[in-house]
């Protein structure tokens, strides 16, 4: 029996040194745009969906906050990211246990607290996800990049299209001429207005959200907000979902945190794509966040 098995560690070993060390070598380049958070290292976390992902840059965001950071951008898409139990179970493994002066801000996207009928595979890039540190992070690289020789074959190379910071904040380089952002933003009115058909306020998110802000609590400061779109897909979600502030009040009532609904200043922002602030709007309204937070 144990000649079997050393011939079986024989035959594995190889491999395995084989994958450890081509991914240590070729992980310093862009993975994909979740990586980033995967393996950063953050005591306070910004939860949420792209709209968060993209339009909060953390180092703007905590600039002259007493906190214990790093304040790292945890945020994903409504798809991966919504509030359920995969997203609570990353969050706690992310979360350090021993802060108690964090800063934790929550956004309120309406598709990330909406059951979807064509929903198949929510969260899956979360729920398999066992490691939620570690730089390189194997696990996450193995189980992403595929097929696996793509690590080899892009040797370190950089997006075209956006950055992976590696505060989390991702940041999309794209044109953003205001021709450019309508078209697009037509584009995503149409893509919402077609999945929104869908879709319902669901009670289970709700519940999830309602528990990761008791999570949260017990390290430090929780806010929620809602972010700034363009107007025409903000009026989309409020005649879809008209009761979800009166819902979210009420979670927020319950558990003696604040709540900031910054859909009626959608018009001093810029998007590039009516969903997601450009990179000169992300800055902005990053900076009104930090004002908000020295002010509390």
């Amino acid at each position: 029996m144990i000649k079997i098995f050393a011939k079986i560690l024989l035959l594995v070993l190889p491999s395995a040194i084989a994958v450890i060390f081509t991914i240590d070598h070729y992980s310093h380049g862009y993975i994909d745009v979740h990586y980033s958070k995967i393996r950063g290292e953050g005591k306070s976390l910004i939860i949420g969906t792209s709209r968060a992902s993209q339009g909060i840059i953390p180092e703007i965001c905590a600039k002259n906050i007493k906190y214990e950071g790093p304040l790292l951008n945890f945020a994903f898409t409504s798809f991966n990211s919504p509030y359920c139990e995969a997203y609570y179970n990353a969050i706690q493994k992310k979360m350090d246990p021993i802060v108690k002066n964090g800063i934790f801000i929550l956004e309120i996207d309406p598709l990330g607290l909406t059951d979807n009928s064509n929903e198949k595979a929510s969260s899956k890039l979360l729920s398999q996800q066992l490691l939620m540190h570690g730089d390189p992070n194997y696990e996450y690289i193995y189980r992403n990049v595929n097929p696996f020789y793509n690590l080899v074959l892009k040797n370190n190379e950089e997006n075209p299209y956006c950055i992976a910071h590696k505060n989390g904040w991702v940041q999309v380089k794209i044109e953003q001429d205001s021709l450019a952002a309508t078209r697009r933003g037509q584009e995503k009115l149409t893509a919402i207005l077609k999945e929104i058909s869908y879709c319902t306020l669901s009670n289970s998110k709700l519940h999830w959200l309602e528990k990761t802000i008791s999570l949260l609590k017990t390290h430090g400061k929780v806010i929620l907000i809602r972010m700034p779109a363009w107007q025409p897909i903000i009026d989309v979600e409020k005649n879809a979902f008209p009761t979800l502030n009166l819902r979210i009040d009420s979670i927020c009532a319950n558990n003696n945190v604040p709540y900031f609904d910054y859909t009626n200043l959608n018009n001093v922002y810029h998007y590039i794509d009516g969903n997601h602030l450009n990179n000169n709007s992300a800055r902005q309204f990053s900076k009104e966040l930090n004002k908000l937070i020295l002010a509390l």
